[in-house]
């Protein structure tokens, strides 16, 4: 998903769905039905000189430009 013209906010929420589903998947059994289960910290994304822990609002985010080095 990480291509140019890729919105950072959309990319964050794939990402975050696919850990969700993820987890429902492990999480299943009667036990487990109880606990609390969720993302302990969003997907973030760091983007050419940003260090970390960019995961922007919609209304702040930007498009991934072609030759942008992408950390997930």
């Amino acid at each position: 998903m990480c291509v140019a013209g890729a919105d950072v906010h959309t990319v964050c929420q794939a990402m975050d769905a696919f850990i969700e589903e993820e987890i429902r998947k492990v999480y299943n059994s009667k036990k487990t039905k109880k606990l609390d289960r969720g993302i302990a910290f969003p997907t973030c994304l760091s983007i050419n000189n940003v260090m970390g822990h960019f995961s922007p609002l919609k209304e702040d985010s930007h498009d991934i430009k072609e030759g942008d080095v992408v950390k997930m």
